[in-house]
């Protein structure tokens, strides 16, 4: 069974992560863990317990991981823009390649039916 990843605001995610102070970024860090297929509770411990160098760690596994969603490779400044933004960005970035993802996912469309065989008279 495939994965189906949330789609979410970028608008509504930046103005939570701003408005929190940051805090929102362990709620959704958790969340897409548990999408990626890793322990939530787990990473957002050790984002604690690291000082969010855990948190830097997540954000550039789960860009790459994204990226290849989308058939791309993470490009290496990717890497430079979410250190020098204090990885305020990358949960944009992340969640763009998400959205896109499910957008650009289109669901199979059913098999049309035959035409009815008229019997000719």
């Amino acid at each position: 069974m495939e994965n189906r990843y949330t789609e979410e605001n970028l608008i509504v995610l930046l103005v939570l992560m701003v408005s929190t102070g940051g805090l929102y970024a362990f709620v959704w860090i958790a969340r897409v863990s548990r999408e990626f297929g890793d322990d939530s509770v787990t990473n957002v411990i050790l984002s604690l317990m690291s000082g969010g160098a855990w948190l830097l760690f997540l954000y550039l596994r789960y860009m790459d991981k994204a990226e290849r969603l989308n058939g791309r490779e993470m490009q290496w400044y990717y890497a430079l823009l979410i250190f020098f933004s204090f990885g305020m960005a990358a949960p944009a970035m992340i969640q763009f390649n998400l959205n896109e993802y499910e957008t650009n996912r289109a669901p199979a469309a059913p098999a049309p039916e035959p035409a009815p065989v008229v019997a000719p008279t």
